[in-house]
């Protein structure tokens, strides 16, 4: 079953269907609750919802030896794949230790507007595929390059050859995805706490991550105006500079605000 396309849409998916050592049905209600807060929508989607969306794939990458490293947890690597089969219709998917500290659907789609529509977006600013945002066709080609992996497994670094998963068959697929630096990564990146989105990984955040994440970084509404336009500039330089660094041609337009 293929769902419907959409245009640009104030929702912002997850895919919950961990294994029980890193379910935290609290840690997924703080996130629904931080995301509506800054006027998203939010779904929840599953090992089902995945199926239900191509049936054929989802077999075929859960058998797909290739797609695997022996002694790898295979339930694991299965749902990073098969959580790009929910995004069949394009949007914005972000993990759910993702959380917001200002960015705003109208924010978003500024941001979204002047990026390239042939690739997915990585918030992250690389291959990390924890926040990122694409049309339909975007997405079908970050599925094709599976695809060709199952058929030709080349393991062109030595990341690949020691773990294959979805994170670095990426890496060496740059053709596919867009780095756009929005969300940081605690406690790794330099200002981690004055981007719009902060990733906190279970292997940088003790448990229990729901009552530790508030503490590290405090939620809080910000404003749409001027801050954007300061967000932006930040953006622009990270990204320029950036661009340079990955070999992208990839140059953000700076935005002009008229008020009213």
């Amino acid at each position: 079953m293929r769902l419907a396309a959409r245009r640009f849409a104030p929702v912002v998916q997850t895919f919950y269907d961990p294994l029980v050592y890193l379910a935290d049905n609290k840690l997924l209600s703080l996130w629904q609750a931080n995301w509506r807060y800054f006027g998203w929508e939010v779904e929840v989607v599953n090992l089902e919802t995945a199926r239900a969306a191509d049936p054929a794939r989802y077999a075929r990458w859960e058998s797909a030896p290739s797609l695997y490293t022996v002694g790898d947890k295979h339930d694991y690597v299965f749902r990073c794949y098969a959580r790009w089969l929910t995004m069949s219709r394009g949007g914005l998917m972000v993990d759910f230790d993702v959380f917001n500290y200002g960015l705003t659907p109208r924010m978003a789609e500024d941001i979204i507007r002047v990026a390239p529509r042939d690739k997915v977006i990585h918030f992250s600013g690389d291959p990390t595929p924890c926040a990122e945002y694409g049309t339909a066709s975007a997405f079908e080609r970050y599925c094709q390059i599976f695809d060709e992996f199952i058929e030709h497994p080349v393991l062109a670094n030595r990341a690949l050859r020691e773990h294959v998963h979805d994170l670095n068959i990426l890496s060496v697929n740059r053709q596919v995805w867009q780095p756009l630096k929005v969300c940081s990564l605690y406690p790794m990146d330099p200002h981690w706490d004055c981007y719009p989105l902060t990733h906190f990984t279970h292997g940088h955040v003790r448990y229990p991550r729901s009552a530790r994440i508030p503490k590290l970084r405090r939620f809080r509404r910000s404003h749409e105006g001027t801050p954007l336009r300061c967000l932006w500039s930040r953006l622009v330089g990270y990204n320029r500079a950036r661009s340079q660094s990955l070999g992208s041609s990839f140059q953000p337009k700076r935005r002009v605000r008229q008020d009213s």
